[in-house]
């Protein structure tokens, strides 16, 4: 990421978002595009419609909302830092989540006999690294 911190305009902000697509501009800019959009609504930039895009490139006219005037609206910060952090969580949610869903189904250890009943033959083959060796001395310990 290029800093912490990115601190744009109002107006400057709206002349990008109506610019080129909200993927496009969150690749350049290097912000989550959700985050972007959420940054554009939480400052009440209009963004422009479903199929907006397609329609310039067609050649077909579209209206562009304008922005509305909020004098305490001037500068823009989108923190870009906590992007790493939260995805991070939300990823380490999900797999807490799945933990504990594998848990539940399988709430008991899951016990593999001594001796396979049916071993496959690569297990087979490979199967001496595979035997106990309680005759032996661990040598770590």
């Amino acid at each position: 990421m290029k800093s912490a911190n990115l601190i744009m305009s109002h107006q400057n902000l709206y002349s990008l978002i109506w610019e080129k697509p909200l993927k496009h501009l969150s690749k350049e800019l290097e912000i989550d595009s959700k985050r972007l959009k959420q940054k554009c609504l939480d400052y009440l930039i209009p963004l422009p419609e479903v199929g907006h895009w397609v329609k310039l490139s067609f050649g077909k006219e579209v209206d562009k909302k304008p922005l509305p005037a909020h004098p305490e609206l001037d500068l823009i910060e989108i923190n870009l830092s906590s992007l790493k952090e939260e995805l991070e969580e939300h990823i380490l949610s999900r797999l807490s989540k799945r933990t504990k869903e594998i848990k539940d189904q399988f709430p008991q250890a899951i016990l593999v006999p001594e001796r396979l009943t049916n071993p496959d033959n690569l297990i087979m083959y490979n199967g001496a690294p595979l035997t106990p060796r309680l005759a032996q001395a661990d040598p770590l310990m």
